[in-house]
């Protein structure tokens, strides 16, 4: 392990930022509008599982192992986000491409109806229905799932928040 930060990069050397900065470079491809974007990521968001309008931002990502394609866009009120990945090292055998799906209600630390950020995601349900389940909920599937504890019913909630369409 080489002297970077916190030793997170390998054998980087140089300051947090600097690391972070080289870091980011080689990561994100893209940070455009979908209206101005190229025909193939404009025909990707068509496929979300989600309506994604034009004035949503779009992000391009080769991550570890897989390419990322993330749509954010804000919608009354309430942030969305869109996730379209190739099939990610370490998932199931039968999980290939595929949408995630996260929205973001913003808080109100005052008034009559105080109330904290509420995050979702977003389930597939038999016929095509959609549900969303709390980010919470969510997070103790994914940590079934690592510490090897994870139920059938945990199972099935991770295998529906992947939209496996192109």
């Amino acid at each position: 392990m080489g002297s970077g930060y916190r030793g997170d990069f390998g054998e980087t050397k140089g300051s947090k930022s600097q690391i972070l900065a080289a870091k980011k470079s080689e990561l994100v491809l893209v940070i455009s509008t979908v209206a101005g974007a190229s025909k193939s990521i404009k025909d990707k968001a068509k496929k979300s599982p989600i309506n994604i309008p034009s004035s949503a931002t779009y992000k391009e990502q080769q991550k570890d192992g897989y390419k990322q394609v993330t749509y954010k866009f804000e919608r009354d009120g309430v942030k969305y986000e869109s996730r379209w990945h190739e099939k990610t090292p370490n998932s199931p055998s039968y999980m290939g491409k595929s949408w995630q799906v996260e929205k973001t209600v913003k808080g109100q630390g005052h008034g009559s109806n105080p109330r904290q950020k509420e995050r979702y995601h977003l389930l597939k349900g038999k016929n095509g229905t959609k549900k969303w389940i709390s980010h919470e909920k969510y997070q103790e599937c994914i940590k079934a799932k690592n510490n090897g504890t994870l139920t059938q019913k945990q199972k099935e909630v991770l295998d529906s928040a992947h939209w496996n369409y192109e």
